[in-house]
């Protein structure tokens, strides 16, 4: 593979994940809505994917920087102490920083809002 593979591929993860979620899933029924978590996905794309690029240039390496640094807050504010969770999140935060350079505001929360809705469902 090619590094500009990698990088396409990298850069089209927040739908990828999206679909593995709903194809894996265990129940048919959709979450429902919550204003929590859209708040969250908000905050958390103006805080670690919007405002970031607004001083440094929206590369791949700076992407990636900002994704673990993502990934280390939901880790510490968020979820428990495991190394797995740790790992989860600093991809999750790699995934979404490097598909915002596909991806436009509204589309990166709606991808996150709907991962999140669906990982936090009950019965999956």
């Amino acid at each position: 593979m090619d590094k500009i593979d990698i990088i396409n591929i990298a850069v089209h993860m927040p739908a990828i994940l999206l679909f593995t979620v709903l194809l894996l899933m265990k129940t048919n029924e959709p979450p429902v809505y919550s204003l929590a978590i859209l708040r969250f996905c908000v905050k958390e794309e103006l805080a670690f994917r919007v405002l970031p690029f607004q001083f440094y240039d929206r590369t791949v390496f700076n992407s990636i920087v900002i994704g673990v640094i993502n990934g280390m807050a939901i880790q510490y504010f968020i979820s428990s102490m495991s190394s797995f969770s740790f790992c989860m999140n600093i991809f999750f935060g790699c995934s979404y920083a490097m598909g915002r350079l596909r991806y436009s505001f509204f589309e990166s929360i709606q991808f996150r809002y709907y991962l999140m809705a669906f990982l936090l469902a009950k019965d999956i």
